[in-house]
C-alpha cells in the first residue's frame, strides 16, 4: 500500500474513466446499476490513491519504471480532465454528429399519424422510445434517466423552423423549459431539472 500507483493502477483508472465518459455522452448520465460501476470504480481508485499518497513517506525508494513517481500524477490529472470534459459537455457534443445521420434517416420515415414505437428502443445507441411527425417537425421521445426515479420529459427534435417556428412554439408538444440547439435544425428539449 505504501507503493506509488503504477501502470496497472493507472490503466484501471483510465478504463473506468473511459466508461464514465461513454455514460456521459448521453444528455443525462444514467446512474442506474448498469452505469454505476464506472463511478464506483473511480471512487474506489480515488480512495486507494489517497491512501497510497498518504503512505508514500514510509515507502522505500525504488528505481523501477513501474514505481516511478510520474505514475502518481496520472490519476489526478485524468480526473481534472474528465471534470473539464463533462463540464463542457464534450462527450455528448462529440457523439451527436455521429448519431445525427441515423436520427435523420428515422425522421424521413416518421409517421404523421401519432407516435410510433421504436422497436429496438434505441437510435444510434440513444434510448428513444417513440417518434412522431408534426408537419416538418419530427419529435423523438428520449427515455434515458437521470436517476432511479425520473419524472422528467425529454425529447430530441428536428425543428427546421426552430423551436418557436410555429404559432404554438413547443408548448403544444411538451412542457420543456430548456432547449439546447444541436445544429442543423436539431434540438434537445428537457425540463429545467436536467
Amino acid at each position: 500500500m505504501g507503493r506509488s500507483p503504477g501502470p496497472t493502477f493507472c490503466a484501471v483508472v483510465l478504463v473506468a474513466m473511459g466508461a464514465f465518459l461513454v455514460a456521459a455522452s448521453t444528455p443525462t448520465i444514467d446512474f442506474t446499476y448498469l452505469n454505476a460501476w464506472p463511478t464506483i470504480v473511480l471512487l474506489a481508485t480515488f480512495l486507494i490513491w489517497v491512501a497510497r499518497m498518504a503512505q508514500q513517506k514510509h515507502a522505500l525508494p525504488s528505481t523501477s519504471w513501474r514505481t516511478h513517481p510520474i505514475w502518481r500524477w496520472i490519476p489526478p490529472m485524468a480526473g481534472v480532465l474528465i471534470i473539464l470534459l463533462i463540464a463542457a459537455d464534450v462527450p455528448f457534443r462529440t457523439r451527436w454528429p455521429y448519431a445525427q445521420p441515423e436520427f435523420a434517416t428515422v425522421a424521413r420515415g416518421a409517421p404523421s399519424h401519432g407516435w410510433e414505437r421504436i422497436h429496438s428502443g434505441t437510435i444510434a445507441g440513444f434510448p428513444i422510445s417513440e417518434v412522431h411527425r408534426d408537419g416538418a417537425d419530427v419529435w423523438f421521445r428520449y427515455t434515458g434517466r437521470s436517476g432511479f426515479i425520473d419524472f422528467h420529459t425529454r425529447y430530441f427534435a428536428y425543428l427546421p423552423d426552430g423551436p418557436h417556428g410555429n404559432e404554438d412554439g413547443i408548448a403544444h408538444r411538451c412542457s420543456c423549459e430548456q432547449v439546447t440547439a444541436l445544429g442543423g435544425g436539431w434540438y434537445y428539449l428537457h425540463d429545467d431539472a436536467d
